[in-house]
């Protein structure tokens, strides 16, 4: 089993205004099954960008540059904090 690192005080980008939890989680990703451990501030990112997307699917029309920007700034944090995990669940 792997040891779950825990973020003491992690730093949220300035958009991020979200629920970071106190535990790692191992993600996988649900096209390839493939899974990595991410820290607690990556797995709140991920799950905003997941649910975001989501959501955009049957957002009305004047929202969907709101939600795509937060997708954008999801995945850009990713690929510049974590590429690994980028390259894994995101890209």
């Amino acid at each position: 089993m792997q040891d779950l690192r825990i973020d003491k005080n992690p730093v949220p980008p300035k958009w991020f205004d979200g629920i970071i939890l106190q535990i790692s989680e191992v993600v996988e990703n649900p096209f390839t099954g493939k899974s990595i451990l991410l820290s607690p501030l990556e797995v709140a990112i991920y799950n905003l960008c997941r649910g975001v997307e989501t959501v955009m699917n049957d957002c009305p029309d004047e929202n969907i540059f709101y939600y795509n920007n937060l997708v954008v700034q999801c995945r850009s944090w990713f690929s510049i904090n974590n590429p690994k995990a980028y390259m894994l669940l995101l890209d």
